[in-house]
């Protein structure tokens, strides 16, 4: 699914594991991220290790990866201010393969009451990794939904 033109001048650096990928990384970053994009800087770094799945998380990363730095280009300056919720939605939603957990961890999570509030993923993202990942979750089904309800041009601000 394309939402956004694809950008030009873009470096794309591919760790084959997590640990080094995070030597990379800004040293308070969360240990569980195994993708990363500095829009401004047009760079993108993932991990995918070789193995049977390698397909398939470059299939999830570089795409996921890929649209924040389209929304950066596309709404630059105000990038800073879109919800944390909706640029990971995006981000979550053009995933070739989009993760087969956050069904689960969605309906888990409606049965035991324990969502997180929309508005607390707005700022940020709870550091801690099973958090993130309901939060993941929650953003890519309420972002799938806008998308479905609306289509791409009401979502991305191109149409009426």
């Amino acid at each position: 699914m394309l939402l956004l033109p694809v950008p030009s001048g873009l470096d794309i650096y591919i760790y084959a594991d997590s640990r080094t990928l995070q030597s990379a990384l800004s040293p308070n970053s969360e240990s569980w991220v195994a993708g990363h994009a500095e829009p401004d800087l047009g760079v993108i770094v993932v991990a995918l290790p070789p193995g049977p799945d390698q397909r398939l998380l470059i299939q999830q990363r570089i795409p996921h990866e890929l649209m924040h730095v389209l929304l950066y280009q596309s709404t630059d300056p105000g990038y800073a201010n879109l919800p944390i919720w909706l640029s990971e939605g995006l981000a979550s939603l053009v995933e070739l393969y989009p993760n087969s957990d956050y069904q689960v961890l969605l309906e888990n999570a409606v049965e035991k009451d324990s969502l997180i509030p929309m508005a607390a993923l707005c700022p940020s993202f709870p550091r801690q990794a099973s958090s993130a990942l309901l939060s993941y979750a929650q953003a890519a089904s309420f972002t799938r939904f806008l998308h479905n309800s609306y289509g791409t041009n009401r979502l991305t601000g191109t149409g009426g």
